[in-house]
This record gives structure tokens, C-alpha cells and sequence, in this order.
């Protein structure tokens, strides 16, 4: 895409949402060859985007938008070190970072307004500390607003990592092939490795994040955990029930524990169906869980728990909805049957960072008051970082470095871990040019025929012929490490 663009040498290329939904690495490399093209070529860049991360490594000058107007305008520097608008400021307090871990995620209040019925006056006001003096005016207040900072806390978040032997779910040797049809008819062309020997444990009460570029098995491995896909070797296990062999009621009851939420908000909801039918449907299915008089209010409370209003939003269809309450809405359906654990499959993926911190806070929340586990998947390191107590990068299909959040981020072991880490921008635009960034060569190899040895090795610049002929091993411990070589802790 990029190629077309600019292939009639264009005096400026507007890029909407370039990097949204890619992994930091392949994130890095198309900045990196956007900036590249404009230093050969002079052409101006107008970049539209959600990621205030990449804003502040590549923008000269920043416009805010807020319900089809420019609220705030001036350099990267003003914007990011002094935000005169309250939602510039909101927006900022939102962001997740990767080189620290806060208690908990500022959201701005409430939703964007519609923009068929904008409010009068400052578009802002109904979400803005400083409300009563916009109404019916625009927005005259920069600077004079109550400073937005961080939410307070209304639970004590849970620091230490859950004893080791309350276990809830299970992963061995786990394994899953695809089967690709050869050029000839009725021939085999191999099989794609999409997980290749996954093994880790989840306890009760517990948030494993799970990390990696596209392609290396993150989704595969999350409809195994659920069992909507079979493994080709090796088990989930949950209590003393193994997913993959349990069959008829008992599938029925293993399905009621374990919930999942899935990537896409726009398409994991029944179009056809009303937010009450779609929140009723797993009581119909499970039709013991509660009794048919109470399922209504029970799907009232769900709504009221993920912070959507019932009253206003029972009887609407998804459409009608913006992505982050879809989002909730998916939250509050996973919820339904109280499961012991959810898998959340890149839920935020497509949010913007105010929503986002929004689904982050919920899902802590909950976490507190319900005790359910979560497996997140996410290739935000930010965004994981701040949810998860334990991190698994995955590679390939294989897991290569497993640890605490804070041994894991602050001392990676695995070049892998590090490059990626490398490659996530950062909200400072003082620190441009700063950091030491590892551009990862080309794309992973094909998990068709993957590399003999460590599987990173054509990318590593750590690589010896040890690392082509054996493979190394996920040793045991707390911080363990896939790698003949790991940096230095």
C-alpha cells in the first residue's frame, strides 16, 4: 500500500491509521521506511492515528480532534509536555507506558457525543472537569480546568503472584499442526506449525500476558485454551478435566468455566439480535445456572457492572454501539456464567487509548471482586504490561522467555524479548532519538518449514552455529529462557 501511494512521487502522502492493529516490530519498520522516504524525497507526512506513542517519535506538529473539531494544535514538544486542552491532557493520562507500571489507568469519563446531535457549546463539556463554565459556549478555559491526573483507586491492587499450587488451568507440550494441500491434487504440501510444544500454568486470580509478532500462534493458542480448536498433540487441562477429550454434558459444563473474548468488537456480536438477547443467550443455553424469573435482572446487573446503563441499552442492536461498549458488552457476556477464567483475545486492539484504559480498568475490577484468571493476549506492551502479573513471548509458535511483569520488562533475557521492547515507542518527544532501537531484519521465517535449531536464529544478532544445529531448551525457574546466549540480567 504504501508502494502505490507513493509511486507518482506525491509532495505529501496522508497515512490514516498506518500502524493500527500491527505488532511493535513491523510497527517500527513502516515508520521507519515513512521516514525514510521523506528525507530522500522532501514530501510532507500527514499521519493519522490513535498511537500517541508514535505521534510523539515522528510528528513535528500535532492537531487534537474531538467530535469533528481541532481542539488543541502546536509542536509534538507543547503538546506532550503541556497540554492546554482537558481532552489532549485526558488522552495523555490514558496511555499505558512500557518503562513503568501505574496502579491504575486515568479514562475520560462517559463517551464521545453523537455527531448527528452534538451538545452546544463546547463539544467536551458533558465529559469535562470543567463542565458548568462550557455550556452554551465554546471552550475558553485551557489551563484554568481542574488537572485531569491519574484516577484514584478504588481498589488496593494485588501485587504478589498467587500461590503456586492454586493452579486453574494447565497447558502441557501443547501442539497444533494445519494441514496445507500440496500443488498437485490429493498431495501434501507439509503442515503449518502454528504452536509448537506450549507448556504454562495459570492460577487462580492471576493475569498471564501473552506477546508476540502476527503470525506466531497467539489466536490459534487461544481457541485451544477454549477448546475450539483440537490440538494435534499435548493437553489444556482444567481442574482434572482435559478440554479436548471432554464431550457431551460435561463439555457443556467445562464451557460454562472457561469464557473467552474475542478480538474483532464489530463482529463477535449477532447483528440480528438485541443486547438483551445476546446477554440472555448463554442462560438459555445453560438453562440450570439460573432460574428463567431472574435471568433479566441478572442481565441487567451484568450491564451495570461493565458500566453500560440497562435502561438505555437493553433493547438496542450492536450497531448502535461505538467499539469500546461493544467491547463491554462482549466483557459482560464472558461474565455471564461466572467462569474461573476468561481469554481475552487482542481486546483492545482497536480501541483508541481513552476507551482502552476504559476495558483495562474494567477487567482489573473485576479481576478484584470475582477472582478470574485471564490470559491476555496482546501484542500492546504497553497495555500488557500494566494488566499482567506473568508474561509469555511467544515466537514461531514456541514460547522463548516466560517471567514476573517487572523481571521480564525491566531485565529481558531473550534477544527476541529485547528487540521488541526496543521497538515500542515511547510518549516523550525529548527522548527522540534517544533510545537504542533494534530493527529486527525482514519478516519471521514460514511456519511451514521454520529454521533448524532456535527458530530466531535468521534474525538473531547473537547467532552462532550452535543455535543452527540445536535447539535450545525453555529452562526451568522463574525467569526462564529459550536462548544458548541470554543477555545479561
Amino acid at each position: 500500500m504504501i508502494a502505490l501511494a507513493i509511486s507518482l512521487e506525491p509532495d505529501l502522502l496522508i497515512a490514516d491509521e498506518p500502524t493500527t492493529a500491527l505488532d511493535v516490530t513491523v510497527q517500527a519498520q513502516v515508520m521507519e521506511l515513512l521516514a525514510e522516504i521523506q528525507r530522500d524525497s522532501g514530501m510532507g507526512l500527514l499521519l493519522i492515528t490513535h498511537d500517541l506513542g508514535v505521534v510523539a517519535e515522528v510528528a513535528d506538529d500535532v492537531a487534537v480532534m474531538y467530535a469533528g473539531r481541532i481542539v488543541e494544535r502546536g509542536s509534538v514538544e507543547q503538546i506532550f509536555a503541556g497540554p492546554a486542552h482537558p481532552y489532549t491532557e485526558g488522552l495523555l493520562a490514558s496511555m499505558p507506558r512500557v518503562d513503568r507500571r501505574d496502579d491504575v489507568l486515568y479514562a475520560i469519563p462517559g463517551a464521545p457525543p453523537n455527531p448527528a446531535r452534538l451538545p452546544t457549546g463546547c463539544p467536551f463539556h458533558l465529559r469535562c472537569p470543567g463542565s458548568p463554565m462550557c455550556v452554551g459556549r465554546p471552550c475558553h478555559h485551557w489551563r484554568r480546568c481542574p488537572p485531569v491526573g491519574p484516577a484514584p483507586a478504588t481498589t488496593t491492587r494485588r501485587c504478589s503472584v498467587p500461590p503456586a499450587d492454586d493452579v486453574v488451568l494447565r497447558v502441557e507440550n501443547l501442539v497444533k499442526h494445519f494441514p496445507v494441500k500440496g500443488r498437485i491434487p490429493f498431495t501434501s504440501g507439509g503442515v503449518v506449525r502454528a504452536v509448537d510444544g506450549v507448556s504454562f500454568d495459570l492460577r487462580r486470580g492471576e493475569t498471564l500476558g501473552v506477546v508476540g509478532e502476527s503470525g506466531c500462534g497467539k489466536s490459534t493458542l487461544a481457541r485451544m485454551l477454549v477448546g475450539l480448536e483440537q490440538p494435534t498433540a499435548g493437553a489444556v487441562t482444567f481442574g482434572t478435566s482435559v478440554v479436548h477429550k471432554v464431550r457431551g454434558r460435561d463439555l457443556r459444563a467445562l464451557r460454562r468455566r472457561i469464557q473467552i473474548v474475542l478480538q474483532d468488537p464489530y463482529t463477535s456480536l449477532n447483528p440480528r439480535r438485541t443486547i438483551r438477547e445476546i446477554l440472555l443467550q448463554p442462560f438459555e443455553i445453560h438453562p440450570d445456572v439460573l432460574d428463567k424469573r431472574r435471568r433479566l435482572d441478572r442481565v441487567r446487573e451484568l450491564l451495570e457492572l461493565v458500566g453500560l446503563d440497562p435502561h438505555l441499552h437493553l433493547d438496542r442492536y450492536p450497531h448502535q454501539f461505538s467499539g469500546g461498549q461493544r467491547q463491554r458488552i462482549g466483557i459482560a457476556r464472558a461474565l455471564a456464567l461466572q467462569p474461573d477464567v476468561i481469554v481475552c483475545d487482542e481486546p483492545v486492539s482497536a480501541l483508541d487509548v481513552s476507551v482502552q484504559a476504559q476495558v483495562v480498568n474494567l477487567l482489573e475490577r473485576l479481576q478484584e471482586e470475582l477472582g478470574v484468571a485471564y490470559v491476555f493476549i496482546a501484542h500492546d506492551l504497553s497495555v500488557v504490561r500494566h494488566i499482567s502479573d506473568r508474561v509469555a513471548v511467544m515466537y514461531l509458535g514456541k514460547l522463548v522467555e516466560t517471567g514476573p511483569e517487572h523481571s521480564l520488562y525491566d531485565t529481558p533475557r531473550h534477544p527476541y524479548t529485547s528487540a521488541l521492547l526496543s521497538a515500542v515507542p515511547v510518549p516523550e518527544p525529548a527522548a527522540r532519538g534517544q533510545r537504542q532501537r533494534i530493527l529486527l531484519a525482514g519478516d519471521p521465517p514460514s511456519p511451514v518449514n521454520p529454521p533448524s535449531g532456535c527458530r530466531f536464529r535468521t534474525r538473531c544478532w547473537q547467532a552462532t552455529e550452535t543455535c543452527a544445529t540445536t535447539e535450545p531448551p525453555l529452562a526451568s525457574g522463574e525467569h526462564p529462557v529459550a536462548c544458548h546466549y541470554p543477555l545479561a540480567a
